[in-house]
């Protein structure tokens, strides 16, 4: 009976430490990967839009007429 009650006890603490085990298989490490992955796909996005946001002031700098009133707000202050 106590074996039985035992084994009752221990078995779940086994398996959980084998899924929790940190290791290439272990569910931590499953985890860290994930978070890693997704912070590099929104550092990603960020430096994507960023390149957007500087072609569009490119394109506009571009434009005479643009760099035109923009001088002479510059040069006017």
């Amino acid at each position: 009976m106590r074996r039985r009650k035992a084994l009752f006890f221990i078995f779940p603490f086994l398996a959980l430490a084998l899924i929790f085990l940190p290791g290439p298989n272990g569910l931590i490490s499953a985890l860290w990967k994930s978070y890693r992955i997704r912070q590099n796909q929104l550092k990603t996005l960020h430096w994507e839009a960023k390149a957007d946001t500087l072609k569009e002031k490119i394109k506009l700098w571009q434009d005479p007429d643009f760099a035109t009133k923009a001088a002479r707000r510059i040069f006017e202050k």
